[in-house]
């Protein structure tokens, strides 16, 4: 579509991506280097086309892309490792499932599903597109008064329990100092 105006879609790419380096074909073709891009060329197809209808079957239960409106990490790694030991249960045979309850999920399809769902949610809370308090698997910091105001506050150093300062409290000694002309122990606070 050019209507003559120099207008660009997210769609209209105008570069190829390029790492500087080439790798070059005995007839003398070359292509930009993979490494560091993944081998998608490795992905298994049987476990590509288990853990997509695995989806289907999800998508049907709930709807399309429902997981994607971001679901929190530990439900998904609560998911997986509760479909792993099941899968394990039955492949030892040790499991308390009857047989029509064991052949109506694919259990390790569900895992790597939840285990799929983890690594998306993951690097999208990450880059700031997902709540942050869907990674509900941080370790949570110890909240504790700082000695000055009371304010509680997260320790810089773990470990430290007392003579903490919050940041305010902690900025504004510092100022005091380098004001007072005590430049070296303002140094030493830092």
């Amino acid at each position: 579509m050019s209507d003559g105006k120099d207008r660009h879609s997210e769609f209209d790419f105008l570069a190829v991506a390029d790492s500087g380096e080439r790798q070059e074909y005995g007839t003398g073709a070359t292509r930009d280097v993979t490494t560091g891009k993944g081998r998608y060329d490795l992905l298994s197809p049987i476990a590509l086309r288990r853990l997509a209808v695995h989806m289907e079957n999800g998508a049907t239960k709930y709807k399309a892309r429902n997981w994607e409106l971001g679901v929190p990490l530990g439900r998904f790694f609560d998911s997986a490792m509760r479909h792993l030991f099941t899968w394990l249960e039955q492949k030892l045979g040790g499991g308390v499932l009857d047989e029509e309850e064991q052949e109506r999920e694919d259990h390790l399809a569900a895992a790597f599903w939840n285990i799929h769902g983890l690594l998306h949610t993951e690097e999208k809370v990450a880059a700031g597109l997902l709540p942050a308090e869907l990674d509900d698997l941080a370790p949570a910091k110890a909240m504790i008064p700082c000695c000055d105001c009371g304010e509680t506050t997260h320790p810089d150093v773990p470990g430290h329990t007392e003579g903490v300062l919050c940041r305010i409290c902690a900025e504004r000694r510092l100022t005091a100092m380098v004001n007072e002309g005590n430049t070296e122990s303002a140094k030493a606070t830092e």
